[in-house]
């Protein structure tokens, strides 16, 4: 590691430090729960904590469309007669006070695909929990699909009994109009593996009946949020945004304190080494991350869209570290901050790290701005996943079991210094750790994935529009060694970069205008390009009229991206002129 000062960052940390601020929230405010009040301790103490260190704190008051779950009940009342452990998931719709009764319908992972073929209409339907999809899009599908409700069996082996809590809005951040009629109108309940598997059995051998009841509440919540900022010493208004969401189910170790701990620790240390950093740092406590999905973050990128679009270099997000059992160190990276993002990582560890693609989860609403992103943290190995169904985030995730035995200290303190490392190193370089070639290939990759197979409406065109593109971001790309003595061709380098990654990312990551927000895990997310997510259909479609349909949305959704090429073409030379390339 070059610079020594972050070396020096690194030997301050504190893991001791960041436990007891995980023992403290654990104690102290075991419900973190959005509008419930342990919330807004626990902001109190995190706002209190970053003001001890001499940072600049404000509490950013906000409307979220919250929800908080009621009673629920769950029974078999055919072939046999059992009643079922259940919870409530919140943002559902309520049964009649009097329950439903219908047919039982397993769709394993609850994915469009586990559909076809299926008449759902009435019957309610069991769905594993996974990320394959999301929870919310599961309920979203469920609902579309006319199922009269939806029961989600956790992961875990087949004797674990923990039911784990969950919130199915879909709507990613608040509502709006167009968005509202998207929540899925539905009830639903979850239960634990144990329970799951022996309604699966029940499926598989013949016709099964169920009796559901759940209740569950919706209103508009005033919520708070902290927010601090250590002020860099040369290029001030540009800052890197350091986060991760405080609200919790209850206990909520591992799910986020030991976040909130790290984050702290790391602010605590960076306060005192603020001399030594170009950009400012924000540091940010979610609200509304659980039952709003999101809501915080997407507020704060919505509120302050000006200041993210125009200085927001870099967002890290520091969710559920220190699991215990984990043991595979994980970087989950935007493409021009991976290679950044992974070296930093095996230097700070000494050890090899995976490197993974980003993928719209937790609080990662900054896609459509187009602001890179890391995260990263130990994750599980595959005989795990396979022997726990999936448990990405252990299985007690959600569950009353996540409590502070789940924790592995030693992991927790490596944790600490990687994100420490990426946070300083972003803020303190002259020049941002961005790879502007890798960017423009991984568009180039995914487009060309649909230009082999295009039925004329011109993704050759863009490809090599592309392809051109990446021609101008080599020769950025060489000029940054050249340049690193000169304060003024380092800004205007960087601000070559920050164009770069503002005009590719919403295109390549989202399916949705630049200032919306895709639904939490939607379907279309797993196609390379988002916006090009119906060229399957359209390929394949026998009605004509389909197509034509179809045609139509992805000729504009091909001049979306036809755009975001030209203009990054355009402001990339224009900023190589002023450099003299």
């Amino acid at each position: 590691m070059s610079e020594g000062w972050i070396e020096r960052l690194l030997e301050s940390l504190d893991a001791g430090r960041a436990m007891e601020h995980v023992r403290w929230l654990t104690e102290n405010t075991p419900r973190r729960i959005s509008g419930t009040g342990g919330d807004d301790l626990a902001c109190r103490y995190l706002a209190d904590q970053m003001k001890s260190f001499g940072i600049d704190v404000e509490v950013l008051d906000f409307l979220a469309y919250n929800s908080l779950p009621g009673e629920a009940a769950l029974k078999v009342v055919a072939p046999i007669e059992i009643e079922v452990p259940c919870t409530a998931c919140a943002h559902i719709a309520s049964t009649p006070p009097g329950g439903i009764t219908a047919e039982l319908v397993y769709v394993g992972p609850g994915g469009e695909d586990e559909y076809r073929g299926l008449d759902v209409r009435g019957t309610v339907v069991l769905a594993e929990v996974s990320y394959a999809p999301a929870t919310p899009e599961k309920a979203r599908i469920a609902a579309e699909k006319e199922a009269a409700g939806l029961i989600l069996m956790n992961w875990g082996d087949s004797s674990c009994d923990a039911v784990s809590m969950r919130g199915l809005k879909a709507v990613w951040g608040n509502p709006t109009p167009e968005s509202w009629s998207r929540m899925p109108q539905i009830p639903a309940v979850s239960i634990s593996r144990n329970s799951g598997e022996g309604l699966v059995s029940l499926c598989r051998a013949g016709s099964v009946r169920v009796w559901l009841r759940a209740e569950c509440g919706r209103c508009w919540t005033a919520l708070r949020q902290p927010l601090g900022v250590i002020k860099g010493t040369k290029w001030a208004d540009e800052f890197v945004l350091v986060s991760g969401h405080f609200d919790a189910w209850e206990p909520g170790v591992t799910c986020n304190a030991t976040g909130n701990g790290v984050i702290l620790e790391i602010a605590r240390v960076l306060a005192a080494m603020g001399a030594h950093l170009k950009r400012s740092i924000y540091i940010a406590f979610w609200n509304g991350h659980e039952i709003a999905e999101a809501a915080g973050s997407t507020w704060f990128v919505d509120r302050f869209w000006d200041r993210v679009r125009n200085a927001c270099v870099a967002y890290f997000n520091i969710d559920s570290p220190g699991l215990k059992g984990a043991s595979q160190y994980q970087v989950c990276a935007s493409p021009e901050l991976a290679r950044f993002a992974a070296r930093l990582a095996e230097e700070v560890l000494d050890e090899q790290v995976y490197l993974r693609g980003l993928s719209k989860t937790g609080d990662q609403s900054f896609f459509g701005i187009g602001v890179p992103s890391i995260t990263g943290r130990y994750a599980f190995d595959n005989g795990y996943l396979k022997a726990t169904n999936g448990a990405t985030l252990g299985w007690w995730n959600h569950t009353s079991a996540d409590t502070l035995d789940k924790v592995d200290q030693t992991a927790l303190a490596r944790e600490l210094k990687v994100n420490a490392a990426w946070i300083a190193a972003a803020a303190g370089r002259a020049i941002l750790p961005y790879d502007p070639v890798a960017l423009v290939d991984e568009l180039i990759h995914r487009l060309e994935s649909y230009a082999a197979a295009d039925p004329g409406m011109g993704l050759a065109e863009v490809v090599a529009a592309a392809r051109q593109l990446r021609s101008d971001a080599v020769t950025l790309s060489q000029a940054e060694s050249a340049v690193r003595d000169h304060e003024d061709k380092c800004a205007l380098v960087n601000r070559g970069l920050m164009l770069l990654s503002r005009c590719l990312t919403s295109v390549m990551r989202t399916g949705v205008p630049a200032w919306e927000q895709d639904t939490y895990g939607s379907s279309a997310l797993a196609n390379a390009i988002p916006l090009l997510g119906s060229f399957d259909s359209f390929l394949s479609a026998r009605c004509e009229g389909d197509r034509h349909l179809l045609e139509t949305a992805l000729l504009r959704a091909r001049n979306r991206i036809s755009d975001s090429v030209y203009y990054a073409s355009l402001l990339l030379r224009g900023v190589l002129r002023e450099l003299g390339q």
